[in-house]
């Protein structure tokens, strides 16, 4: 699946679609993910996120790990919001999990934890379905 945002805001993705990856609520590329404009946006392994102009986080798709960060493991095939933040900058999405930059610097990710993506010094913690900080920033 691939992403775009055009420069109003408005996303579209295409391709495959077997976890809701289009964000649209269908199976059909052409249409704009639904009720998002967005200032960044990423696509991960079935899964992609976007910045809202406001500094809250959207992601879309499968969620297995948690790689949406609504602190649920379902998947959605619309946008659902990232639990807990709102002054987002940037956002990236990785294979199973997803991470964002905010305004004062500091990190956070969120997804499958198995190698370590997440950067909390937490082994034990094989996935988070909200976003925690990474050590350091």
């Amino acid at each position: 699946t691939t992403c775009a945002r055009i420069d109003s805001g408005v996303v579209y993705c295409w391709g495959a679609a077997s976890f809701g990856q289009l964000g649209n609520g269908m199976a059909a590329a052409g249409t704009p993910v639904t009720g998002l404009s967005a200032a960044d946006v990423t696509v991960g392994g079935l899964h992609a996120c976007a910045v809202r102009g406001d500094g809250t986080i959207a992601c879309w798709g499968d969620n297995a790990f948690g790689q949406l960060g609504d602190g649920t493991t379902t998947s959605s095939d619309v946008p659902v919001t990232v639990t807990g933040i709102t002054t987002a900058v940037h956002v990236s999405a990785g294979a199973d999990h997803t991470c964002a930059v905010l305004m004062d610097g500091s990190a956070w990710c969120w997804g499958n934890n198995e190698l370590g993506q997440l950067g909390n010094d937490d082994a034990l913690a094989l996935q988070s379905s909200v976003p925690v900080r990474v050590h350091g920033t």
